[in-house]
Parts: structure tokens; sequence; C-alpha cells
């Protein structure tokens, strides 16, 4: 079975989470820029409207998991 380049989980995720780091503050072009008005960005590669929203309440949901964890972790050592 023949799964377009663009299609595979690991792109849609990775554009997904460069379109997260685009969006966050602080900003930084340096580690990504171009996930809205990049040609890409104009094809569909990476995620518009409430399905971005929807994505990077989910990454910030994580993240925010992970440093309470990572935190715990490191208060009883």
């Amino acid at each position: 079975m023949k799964v377009l380049y663009y299609a595979r989980p690991e792109e849609l995720c990775a554009r997904a989470f460069e379109a997260f780091v685009e969006d966050s503050r602080p900003s930084n072009s340096f580690l990504v820029r171009g996930t809205v008005y990049s040609d890409e960005a104009q094809a569909g590669l990476y995620p518009r409207g409430q399905h971005r929203a929807a994505i990077n309440e989910a990454f910030e949901n994580y993240f925010q998991a992970l440093g309470a964890a990572l935190y715990r972790q490191q208060a009883k050592a």
C-alpha cells in the first residue's frame, strides 16, 4: 500500500508540532516559521483554524503535565 509522504502519521505530527512552536510565545523564527503564510501552509500542509487550535491546546496540556511530573520527580530527589 503506497502512502503519500505528507500523509504519513509522523509527518502530520511533525508539522502539527511545528505549528504549535510557531504559535507559542515567546516567538522564535529561528526554530520554525512558515506554518501560516508559506506556500506549504497555503497548500494545506499545516493545520489551520479550529483544528490547529485543538492541536495547540493538546500540546500545551501535554507539556504542562510533563513539566509538572518532572518537577515532582526533581523535588523527590
